[in-house]
């Protein structure tokens, strides 16, 4: 369990943790990962990193909970530049991971945490869309109702975690299964055509 004293750090020393650890993740194995190393290269005390983890499988973690966060924002971003288009967000988020998140530090660290047993792809579902938090009730409200055939919350939530199922595959299929992007990104086109326009007649 991540632990409120790594909450209460300032910002630089958070980042500097998470740098740590994304480092350590990017390089080796869960059973090869280092304490030691993140300390020493975190500029922390053993002791410090007791004080804000369990274990190192808080670590994988903490990358979730980042991911998510970021995740969240440009959510919210991609909305606004969709006009509450859920389905054109999707793509704007799906290139944001692809493009951006590769080129700085996910790409070995998402392998590692989906190769992870107790951070599979369902954990990163659950942690992308958390039910009942603030911040999905933010995107919820951003969604442009007048698009879709459904009204209720719960029916838009259940929306949203169904989209991020979607990108989530798609996401391991390229970090994990080493498939070609622009392929993989035809096929979660098509997917998300398809729960645009349906399954059945109207």
């Amino acid at each position: 369990m991540i632990k409120q004293t790594y909450y209460n750090l300032p910002k630089d020393k958070k980042e500097r943790i998470l740098k740590a650890i994304i480092s350590e993740i990017d390089k080796y194995n869960f059973e090869d990962i280092s304490i030691n190393r993140i300390v020493h290269t975190a500029k922390i005390s053993r002791g410090s990193f007791y004080q804000y983890f369990d274990n190192k499988t808080d670590l994988f973690h903490l990358i979730l909970e980042d991911f998510r966060l970021d995740m969240c924002n440009t959510c919210k971003s991609a909305l606004n530049k969709t006009n509450g288009d859920l389905i054109g967000a999707c793509k704007i988020v799906f290139d944001y991971v692809v493009q951006v998140c590769a080129k700085q530090y996910y790409a070995s660290a998402f392998k590692t945490v989906f190769s992870f047993t107790d951070c599979n792809s369902q954990l990163l579902i659950e942690k992308s869309c958390p039910r009942g938090e603030p911040v999905i009730q933010e995107i919820m409200q951003l969604v442009n109702k007048s698009l879709l055939n459904i009204e209720s919350e719960g029916d838009i939530e259940v929306m949203l975690e169904i989209v991020v199922a979607v990108l989530c595959k798609s996401w391991f299929e390229i970090f994990v299964m080493k498939r070609d992007a622009a392929a993989v990104k035809n096929k979660l086109d098509h997917m998300l055509l398809l729960m645009k326009n349906g399954f059945y007649r109207r």
